[in-house]
């Protein structure tokens, strides 16, 4: 029995490199703890990146986070970005259809974000601080140097938004093929007014949203769609702008049902 014993404990000694059986080397002991220390600090991304995506099975909200949470401008967070005080739009070089087509989009925006403290409104050029132009795309490349960004060539409309330090959109543009069909203008009209209205991505959840977008398709919606109107409330009455994740999270969990 003894030189059985004996033998197995030698047979760990051999196993431990000369060590006593039982005691681990310091250097396998750091390895362990920084590995444990690891384990700690990923867990919790792995959990978060798992919970996210289960979340995402529910349509409506994996529209809002998409729509709604885009990295802001100068950062890397995604953020909510929104207005603070009403837009007040004016149009360039728009045609009498054009014009009748967005003031009735207005007056539909003003009864959707009613009780939301913003109201827009069609206004002069010189008292707006959102214009919307409408031109030819051969003249996209300049005007988009023109409002002081990358060239654009190709597309039928564009947009861009200005920026506060806390993150109220000030001042926006959207630009509108004015070559295109009165229903294929109607349609960018809708969909860039979308974004710079603070829906900032796309989304291919919701066929009918004004922002929708699947690949090469785009959207050919010429209304603003129920979950349209419903994403733009909920932002104007429920968001702030820099809102984050866990932020639009808990709102979307308390209000989206109500908006």
């Amino acid at each position: 029995m003894f030189r059985a014993l004996h033998a197995a404990l030698g047979r760990s000694r051999k196993w431990g490199r000369g060590r006593k059986w039982g005691r681990v080397p310091k250097w396998r002991m750091r390895l362990y703890a920084v590995a444990a220390i690891a384990a700690v600090a990923v867990a919790p991304f792995a959990l978060n990146q798992a919970y996210r995506e289960v979340l995402r099975l529910d349509p409506e909200w994996r529209f809002v986070e998409e729509v709604l949470l885009r990295p802001a401008s100068g950062g890397t967070e995604p953020l909510v970005i929104r207005w603070a005080t009403s837009p007040r739009i004016a149009l360039v070089e728009a045609t009498a259809e054009d014009e009748a087509f967005v003031r009735a989009l207005v007056a539909t925006l003003d009864e959707v974000l009613e009780g939301s403290g913003l109201s827009p409104r069609l206004v002069e050029g010189g008292k707006s601080n959102f214009q919307v132009y409408f031109a030819t795309r051969a003249r996209f490349d300049r005007l988009a140097v023109n409002l002081g960004a990358d060239p654009l060539t190709s597309g039928t409309g564009f947009y861009l938004i200005w920026r506060s330090e806390r993150l109220d959109i000030v001042a926006a543009v959207a630009v509108v093929g004015a070559d295109s069909s009165a229903a294929q203008r109607q349609a960018v009209i809708v969909h860039q007014l979308a974004h710079a209205l603070g829906l900032r991505g796309d989304s291919a959840v919701f066929p009918d949203s004004a922002v929708f977008t699947q690949g090469d398709r785009g959207s050919t919606a010429t209304a603003f769609s129920p979950i349209d109107r419903k994403l733009l409330r909920f932002l104007y009455t429920h968001l702030g702008s820099a809102n984050e994740w866990s932020e639009l999270r808990a709102a979307y969990r308390r209000y989206w049902d109500a908006s």
